[in-house]
């Protein structure tokens, strides 16, 4: 009635649902998100009537504790049907005092419960649109997974702010596969979007330039600006990182022998990435071979990121072929980095 959008419940406990059910219909009817404690008993509530916890409102999150070794919370309640996730619980700092004058720490389901109504506000504030269960599918989704919480919760995850943030600014990330690779790139600031000056998009399927290449590696690989040049690199966005990565001996060009030219608007080939990989991390040679890279240039490169388990193939479930020739989509690309670098 005061115009909340968000409500914490840290409180709980075993009773019949009578009226504070009726509050939970009431606020899932106003398109209020409502947040609660788990509980502490150290049980599984699946079924057994723990109110406000285990009520089925769709605008309900249920959150369990987890210690600062990623553990759930020895006390901490949890359901597999029940509680959607988990955020920190244990040694929370709060803003009161001790008699030393120290800030005093508490621990509880009903400290853990506000980390997750607070990331809730942070994304309502950046989209005031979404509805409390879009809100807890993506808090739930976009959090970091912990095999403690994969049959304590619904969504086997712990609530990850940044995550979650980051998530909400990239309007296609949900629809790739590559979702988990993009938001990593996002996280590290190794990309900021495909549509600039919004950059509200990563465009998972679109052909990544051999320019975005050189962008992406020398962000991701904090490489300083080298003094190196190529006649075709005068008028181009990406003239810093490409004279970076040629100085870091990443790339030698696109027109051998000469390599006097780096194609900067040219779409880049899996095993041109094999390749320029290879030279970024110094990887070592590989004893791993695909069907069709036999006769390729970049057969040593191929084989030598395929041994450090960063391309698995290019035809899942067989991958028994890499395809050198074909163009990297930037979905693709965020794998690649992801698994060289994360």
């Amino acid at each position: 009635d005061l115009d909340a959008d968000i409500i914490n419940l840290s409180l709980g406990g075993y009773a019949q649902p009578g009226p504070l059910a009726d509050a939970l219909d009431y606020a899932e009817r106003a398109g209020v998100l409502v947040v609660t404690a788990a509980g502490n008993a150290g049980a599984d509530i699946d079924g057994l009537s723990f109110v406000p916890a285990d009520l089925p409102n769709p605008n309900l999150a249920a959150v369990a504790a987890t210690d600062w070794d990623e553990n759930l919370w020895a006390d901490s309640n949890y359901g597999r049907e029940t509680v959607d996730l988990a955020a920190p619980g244990v040694s929370i700092v709060t803003t009161t005092l001790t008699e030393l004058g120290t800030y005093r720490t508490v621990t509880g389901t009903s400290f853990a419960a506000p980390h997750v109504a607070a990331t809730a506000a942070l994304l309502l504030s950046f989209d005031p649109e979404i509805g409390p269960p879009e809100l807890i599918d993506h808090l739930g989704r976009y959090g970091t997974r912990l095999s403690a919480l994969e049959d304590r919760t619904v969504y086997g995850s712990r609530i990850q702010s940044d995550r979650a943030l980051v998530a909400a600014g990239i309007r296609d990330l949900s629809t790739s596969v590559f979702a988990e690779d993009v938001l990593w790139l996002a996280q590290e600031r190794i990309t900021r979007g495909c549509n600039p000056p919004v950059d509200d998009l990563f465009c998972p399927g679109r052909p990544v330039t051999r320019g975005e290449m050189a962008a992406f590696l020398q962000r991701a690989l904090t490489l300083p600006t080298g003094s190196q040049s190529f006649a075709d690199t005068t008028g181009s966005v990406f003239i810093h990182p490409i004279s970076a990565i040629a100085a870091a001996g990443i790339t030698h060009g696109c027109n051998p022998p000469q390599n006097d030219l780096y194609c900067p608007e040219r779409p880049i080939t899996r095993g041109e990435m094999a390749a320029m990989l290879q030279r970024a991390l110094g990887l070592a040679a590989g004893s791993v071979d695909f069907a069709d890279t036999t006769d390729s240039v970049f057969r040593r490169d191929i084989s030598a990121v395929a041994a450090a388990g960063v391309t698995r193939g290019c035809n899942p479930p067989d991958n028994d072929r890499y395809c050198p020739d074909r163009i990297v989509s930037r979905g693709e690309m965020a794998a690649f980095l992801h698994r060289a670098l994360g």
